[in-house]
């Protein structure tokens, strides 16, 4: 009994695949509803709570990309985003 106890701690066992991870792809958004936004933003005191929203937001956004393997937006044209 002891023997065969010893015997099992050394069979390995089969990998487990690495898990997958379900997340939503990033809204796309228009040149115009950006250009709304950062007028919006400009307007807000340089200490808002809103500012660090933004930006926890828009890093969640760089991570949800890369987890789907996108690529960065495409700018928009000059002129139009403040």
């Amino acid at each position: 009994m002891l023997l065969a106890a010893m015997l099992s701690a050394c069979v390995t066992s089969t990998p487990s695949p690495a898990p997958v991870v379900v997340a939503p792809g990033p809204k796309a958004y228009t040149c115009d509803q950006m250009r709304r936004m950062a007028a919006e933003l400009a307007t807000l005191p340089a200490d808002a709570e809103t500012r660090h929203f933004m930006a926890d937001y828009g890093e969640e956004r760089v991570g949800l990309r890369a987890g789907h393997r996108m690529s960065d937006p495409a700018p928009c044209p000059a002129g139009t985003v403040p």
